[in-house]
């Protein structure tokens, strides 16, 4: 009985691998157009704190693929004067039922949300509402491979304002 037991144990991880579905090549082509920003990134943000007031903070964000390449992470981090000021992390799936990418975004205050996006040949679009209006972020691969982005605000009756500017070089 022994020797069954100790056979069972051991084989039981290699069963429950064998039948693990492969990754549909769908599924593994959408978050492809993602790859290019695995790695790690530092740079300068530009925020818009109001009608007159801008805050530079030193920027780093780390992207990571995660669980067979079916789900990438993105960790945010901007500091100024040696304190963070800025905090988010992401995760970015592709939710082959509805056909699109999805974006969960979390901040250090419970703030989240689950955010519709798009990628491209080296974009990444995401945006969703507010109570106070609708949010787009636009992720762009520079011609030197730089990491661009921009933020908007949109609030009912207006036109959309850019609150974010975001410069980053891979550095890893």
């Amino acid at each position: 009985m022994r020797p069954f037991i100790l056979a069972a144990m051991l084989l039981a991880p290699l069963s429950l691998h064998a039948q693990a579905p492969p990754l549909d090549p769908a599924h593994a082509a959408e978050m492809k157009k993602l790859d290019w920003l695995v790695g790690e990134w530092k740079g300068e943000a530009v925020f818009q704190m109001g009608p007159d007031q801008k805050a530079t903070v030193a920027q780093s964000e780390r992207i990571e693929k995660r669980v067979g390449g079916t789900v990438l992470i993105i960790e945010g981090l901007g500091e100024a004067d040696g304190r963070v000021v800025h905090e988010a992390f992401a995760i970015v799936t592709w939710d082959p039922n509805a056909k699109k990418h999805l974006v969960s975004a979390y901040l250090p205050n419970g703030r989240s949300v689950v955010a519709d996006a798009k990628a491209g040949d080296g974009t990444l679009e995401w945006w969703f509402d507010t109570a106070e209006g609708s949010m787009r972020y636009v992720i762009e691969r520079s011609k030197d491979g730089d990491w661009i982005e921009t933020g908007y605000r949109n609030r009912p009756g207006g036109s959309p304002a850019k609150f974010l500017e975001m410069n980053l070089k891979k550095v890893k």
